[in-house]
């Protein structure tokens, strides 16, 4: 029963790795020392050209930026959580179909947190929509 624990756990983790390492970046590295400099000094450049207003020399933060990758992040989670609730809805009701009297009250126990899970991962969906909608509407 552990042995089968573990494998499910394994299979979760590796599963959601390679989905999360799928979305991947486009580098554009340069390959000679002179353009390298060039950066350098274009980013020093950069550093002090800051205006004297700013709070203690910060820079701002890229916000588009932010929010591509948790919008990548948040569908790569709703992804995996919607494959494993249908995984486990699927064998709920397998289980349901085929057993005795006595297997289809255990299922009917295990249906209460799945229920509670699916809502869970629905309505986080849901709330991060309202509140993403309520900011967008507040900035602009």
């Amino acid at each position: 029963m552990k042995s089968k624990l573990m494998v499910k756990c394994i299979i979760t983790i590796l599963l959601t790795v390679s989905i999360m390492f799928s979305y991947s970046e486009i580098t554009f590295a340069s390959t000679s020392i002179g353009d390298v400099v060039e950066g350098a000094h274009g980013f020093e450049d950069a550093g002090e050209s800051l205006d004297s207003n700013t709070v203690s020399g910060s820079m701002t933060v890229d916000d588009s930026g932010i929010q591509e990758v948790s919008g990548v992040m948040y569908n790569a989670f709703l992804i995996v959580g919607i494959v494993v609730a249908v995984i486990v809805g699927l064998i709920i009701g397998i289980k349901f179909m085929t057993g005795n009297a006595q297997e289809q009250a255990k299922v009917k126990e295990t249906i209460i947190p799945y229920i509670a899970g699916c809502i869970i991962i629905f309505g986080a969906y849901t709330i991060w929509r309202i509140v993403v909608t309520v900011l967008n509407t507040t900035q602009s």
